[in-house]
């Protein structure tokens, strides 16, 4: 049995944003090798993936 499918995904290559973290929470003092302060900033996006068309083939082996 073969199946084949054709599929896309973000198909008008939008760019969105789908998270965030950018809380306080995420900003800390720690200490560098010579023990000076150093500011650490957790700041990051997640985004959709890039426009994506394929085809999928599929073939059943029917174990």
């Amino acid at each position: 049995n073969w199946s084949v499918q054709l599929y896309a995904e973000n198909i008008w290559d939008k760019y969105a944003v789908t998270g965030v973290r950018s809380s306080r929470a995420f900003i800390q003092t720690v200490s560098d090798e010579n023990g000076d302060p150093v500011t650490v900033r957790r700041y990051y996006q997640d985004v959709l993936r890039p426009r994506e068309i394929g085809l999928r083939f599929v073939y059943d082996f029917e174990l």
